[in-house]
């Protein structure tokens, strides 16, 4: 018996260590090791690393570490920006390169390369409509012939994929598929009632994707112009009829982009909305504490409220000023800008604020920084000696940036003179157009 059992492990050991991912990474920053994440519906799990060699080049084992599912490579910091899924079945070995300047390309993986080649064919008859279209055709015949490589091209697809876990994507990608030519109108109108039809909200690969994240925000901001508050309510609230009967942890895991988009656009009204009626009580049923701070924080400093008051200690440009938010005085209105010296985008804009604020009188500038330490902040400032500066540390960790709910750099928030929120300018030639409307 003993040497049966030896002999089942010996032959079982490989199992877990046949297989191998690997590549060759060509960025202009690389991190020295590669990270991968085990993606979820509700988030993502670490799993392995491996050295980065100068070369660009990594391997990594697949071993009982790894499951069938949808995982995340991150490559270079910040994460959020350098990494990309793939999937791994673990029957195959995984090879791909990847260049800044091509994208990802896979070399060895049937299940990676066929939803790479499907992704590419579909977007090439996509492109065929969007030409027929803009081109104001009406050319029926030519209108089937595309819409026939379309119907082609999915069949294919789907029949090459059988048995594969791609399958699942590459169904819940079926591209609304006419009977006959149908004018812009009419097709337009159909791929918007089509869209969601063919996921299944049931398959934990799907669920785990960033294809899901991408397909409900292309839904929401990609249907239509129309960008009114009952249209956005309106394929929100058809998103969740779909995925009703999903536990609230997942739910509020697919919701909670949706709803930083419409944060981030300046829906301020349909992001308080939802957060009454369906976000914050997702978090609660889920027990999710970090969100429930989010979300509590957002209706604390949505437009409308008192804003969160902070000590102010400015000592820049010759000022001794020390107060709070709420004791400053002497102003009509108060911008509030939250920034950071290492941020670009930032840099780009404050100059320009710094000049076209002083159009308006009435107006006092805080400019609240969110860094690591002082260094650049202190050479910076220099340059603005009419702000009122303050210093936040800890950056996205600060208190203060916690309540108010800051999502980006430069962010800018108006109060009167009362300290109350009246508008959220999403950048700087809103904040000018605001204050001239107010003149």
């Amino acid at each position: 018996m003993k040497q049966i059992s030896y002999l089942l492990l010996f032959f079982c050991l490989p199992i877990f260590s046949q297989h191998t991912i690997s590549g060759t990474i060509i960025t202009e920053k690389p991190h020295a090791f590669i990270l991968v994440y085990e993606t979820t519906p509700t988030g993502a799990e670490y799993v392995a690393q491996a050295q980065l060699k100068q070369t660009g080049e990594f391997s990594l084992e697949i071993d009982s570490t790894f499951k069938p599912g949808i995982y995340k490579l991150v490559y270079a910091l910040p994460a959020e920006r350098h990494n990309f899924n793939f999937i791994l079945d673990g029957k195959e070995d995984i090879a791909f390169t990847y260049k800044d300047s091509l994208g990802l390309e896979f070399i060895e993986s049937n299940e990676n390369k066929l939803w790479h080649a499907y992704s590419r064919s579909l977007d090439l008859v996509h492109s065929a409509i969007n030409n027929f279209y803009s081109k104001r055709s009406t050319d029926k015949n030519a209108f089937r012939q595309i819409i026939k490589t379309m119907e082609d091209t999915q069949e294919s697809f789907e029949d090459n994929s059988k048995g594969l876990l791609v399958n699942d994507l590459i169904k819940a990608n079926k591209p609304y598929i006419p009977k006959d030519y149908e004018d812009f109108e009419t097709y337009a109108g159909n791929v918007r009632n089509y869209y969601l039809e063919p996921i299944n909200f049931n398959s934990r690969l799907i669920l785990s994707s960033d294809y899901i994240s991408q397909k409900l925000a292309a839904y929401v901001f990609g249907m239509s112009s129309d960008m009114s508050d009952s249209y956005l309510i309106g394929q929100f609230d058809k998103i969740l009829k779909k995925i009703n009967h999903l536990d609230p942890e997942t739910k509020l895991s697919l919701l909670y982009p949706l709803w930083e988009e419409f944060y981030a656009y300046g829906k301020d009204s349909v992001a308080r909305k939802l957060v009454d009626t369906i976000m914050l009580d997702l978090s609660k049923e889920s027990n999710n504490d970090l969100m429930i701070e989010v979300f509590e924080n957002f209706k604390l400093n949505g437009i409308g409220a008192i804003a969160p008051d902070f000590k102010i200690d400015d000592t820049s440009n010759g000022k001794n000023l020390h107060t709070t938010l709420h004791n400053l005085s002497g102003s009509d209105y108060y911008l509030l800008v939250f920034w950071s010296s290492g941020c670009s985008h930032c840099m780009a804009e404050l100059p320009i604020l710094k000049e076209r604020i002083k159009e308006f009188t009435n107006v006092k500038v805080v400019a609240f920084a969110l860094e690591d330490n002082d260094f650049q902040w202190k050479k910076t400032i220099i340059n603005y000696p009419d702000f009122i500066h303050v210093l936040g540390l800890n950056k996205w960790e600060n208190e203060t940036v916690t309540q108010y709910s800051i999502q980006s750099t430069p962010s800018f928030i108006v109060l009167d003179k009362e300290k109350k929120i009246i508008e959220k300018p999403n950048e700087v030639n809103d904040v000018i157009t605001f204050f001239r409307e107010k003149k």
